[in-house]
């Protein structure tokens, strides 16, 4: 285990899919090496939002650590490039069509 940084070896997608992994797999079956983990990629798991204490993780805040850190880097740090997207296609006028017609 190494602690995680963005890198030229290390895209934040890249980053974040090895955190999960890490978490998710056996190597995290404790209290001492969930925390492990997490401390040694904190940067991620703060920027993700989750706001237990890293040093007082225990085995059963693992879902919800991962939960918190897909939501935010699959759906919410995507969320303002959609909604200027879908602002755009409002302002065409194709947003309304779209939604009139959702089987075009």
């Amino acid at each position: 285990m190494f602690p995680y940084v963005l890198s030229e070896t290390f895209s934040q997608r890249e980053l974040v899919s090895i955190i999960l992994k890490e978490i998710s797999h056996e190597k995290a079956d404790t209290d001492t090496s969930l925390r492990d983990i997490c401390l040694s990629s904190s940067n991620q798991i703060l920027d993700a939002g989750f706001t237990k204490a890293l040093v007082t993780l225990q085995i059963e805040h693992k879902v919800d650590l991962m939960r918190v850190i897909m939501l935010h880097y699959a759906v919410l740090r995507s969320k303002s490039a959609l909604d200027q997207f879908s602002e755009g296609l409002s302002t065409l006028g194709v947003l309304g069509s779209i939604r009139q017609n959702p089987n075009i």
